[in-house]
């Protein structure tokens, strides 16, 4: 699957001299809070994001509305 081009303009991973930015600069730009990503790997915490998963899925499927 291929994505939507985005304008050269709206880009924000790109500064005014056409090089990359770094993440921080991005999510600064962007007014991003500092946070990290903790993710729970436990086998029960799995099973309710998995569900979740399924249900919004279904839902988007059955009525064509992205939550």
């Amino acid at each position: 699957m291929q994505g939507d081009t985005i304008s050269k303009k709206l880009d924000l991973s790109i500064d005014s001299n056409g090089q990359k930015r770094n993440r921080e600069e991005t999510r600064k730009l962007l007014n991003m809070r500092d946070c990290s990503s903790i993710r729970d790997v436990s086998l029960e915490a799995n099973k309710v994001r998995n569900a979740l998963c399924d249900k919004l899925l279904w839902l988007e499927k059955e009525t064509g509305i992205v939550c």
